[in-house]
């Protein structure tokens, strides 16, 4: 199997996906906010820092439908699942939640530019608090 290929378990079913994903980036959310006093000094608070994942999946064509069933199911209950990077090293599984796209965002992948038979979707991850 190609290195970095991922498994996704979601509610009862098991997604394999059957291209790697493209190299990821992490980026860290803080959620909380900023005021500035009328003398202009700002004041900044947190409630909490969420770190992200941004992976590029990409997958075939006839596997679009499990995608967006995924998708679709977190997009509609907002629960965790298990996101494993490469599905023949358990260390790159994680808990995650989607946090895009969100509910409300189309859902829509790409077509690979340099596959044609495959497609991409970007997608953003949310550690669970472990």
């Amino acid at each position: 199997m190609l290195p970095w290929t991922p498994d996704i378990t979601y509610d009862v079913y098991y997604l394999r996906l059957s291209l790697p994903c493209r190299p990821w980036v992490t980026a860290s959310r803080g959620i909380g906010g900023v005021e500035v006093s009328a003398a202009g000094v700002p004041a900044a608070y947190e409630v909490r820092r969420d770190q992200l994942v941004r992976v590029t999946l990409r997958f075939h064509e006839w596997e679009w439908e499990q995608v967006a069933h995924w998708i679709e199911w977190a997009q509609r209950t907002a629960q965790p699942f298990r996101f494993r990077f490469d599905r023949d090293h358990s260390e790159t599984e994680y808990t995650v939640y989607l946090e895009s796209p969100a509910m409300g965002d189309d859902v829509v992948p790409r077509r690979s530019t340099e596959f044609p038979e495959a497609m991409e979707i970007d997608v953003e991850l949310r550690y669970a608090a472990t």
